[in-house]
């Protein structure tokens, strides 16, 4: 993951830049509309990272928005007209699968920066505690 700091660089900003206004808008129109470029940067940043960095993590990032591509494309295709079904498809699952897909490159980013992010053993550790 050394070889592709710079691109982590610019990644996590750009991400972090486009996320926070995704939520500061968020009760506006503008807050939705921003999630499609933030996914699509997402998707971008999957791909390089996967097939020029070799990075195998972010597989089912790739995996998952194929699918989800594949089945609302099917959707539209037979015509299912349901408000509720669609925003939860269309927002709600993308914007959990962005918010999944940031902390990744955020934890990428400060391991490759130097800072040492929460690792997921550190996290099994943290959820396992008990009073």
């Amino acid at each position: 993951m050394k070889e592709a700091k710079r691109f982590l660089t610019v990644d996590f900003y750009i991400q972090t830049i486009v996320g926070i206004a995704c939520v500061l808008l968020s009760f506006a129109l503008y807050g939705i509309i921003l999630l499609l470029p933030f996914g699509i940067w997402q998707v971008i940043s999957s791909i390089v990272l996967v097939l020029i960095y070799k990075d195998k993590k972010r597989v089912p990032h790739l995996i998952f928005v194929a699918i989800w591509g594949a089945i609302l494309g099917i959707l539209m295709l037979i015509g299912v007209e349901n408000f509720p079904f669609y925003f939860f498809y269309i927002i709600l699952l993308p914007a959990g699968v962005g918010i999944w897909y940031y902390t990744i490159t955020r934890n990428d980013y400060l391991l490759v920066k130097g800072n040492k992010g929460v690792s997921r053993e550190e996290m099994e550790e943290i959820l396992d505690f008990e009073l």
